[in-house]
């Protein structure tokens, strides 16, 4: 197993490098689910987009923030979990964590953000007048049933 584990390891970029780095997250990426690593690529292609780099740092974010209001219909959950993502990205390459004093300026401006975005629309079902719904509940079997029927034929 040592030579198997060496020769693997002649094939790799250097640890520390930032081809390492890339290829951890890549790995890491396994412990997280399918949704979770599209949202962190998600926050990450926009972070990249306005010329931001890893590591993160207040202004950074802050600025990421800012034009996440101005530029895009983004709610002020998603940019929540957009930023928690690009601090776990930020994590998973090794950089250092931002300082609580810095994470409480950034927790200001996604307050800010939620201001200024304000609050979504409320989504309400279509109302379905009761005679319809009446039909329907007492078709359902028949109609698909005749569904099923002309599909077979």
């Amino acid at each position: 197993m040592a030579e198997q584990l060496a020769a693997w390891a002649k094939e790799q970029a250097p640890v520390g490098s930032i081809s390492s780095r890339e290829d951890t997250v890549d790995f890491l990426h396994h412990s997280l689910s399918v949704t979770t690593v599209d949202s962190y690529r998600t926050a990450r292609k926009g972070y990249e987009a306005m010329g931001l780099s890893f590591p993160i740092s207040r202004d950074q974010l802050c600025f990421y923030i800012r034009g996440m209001c101005a530029a895009s219909d983004v709610s002020g959950s998603t940019l929540r979990k957009y930023v928690s993502g690009l601090k776990s990205v930020n994590d998973l390459l090794g950089y250092p964590c931002l300082s609580p004093e810095d994470w409480g300026i950034v927790k200001r401006a996604l307050t800010a953000a939620d201001n200024v975005i304000g609050p979504r629309e409320t989504k309400q079902a279509a109302i379905i007048p009761e005679d319809v719904s009446k039909f329907l509940f007492e078709t359902r079997g028949s109609f698909f049933g005749k569904l099923e029927a002309a599909r077979d034929a």
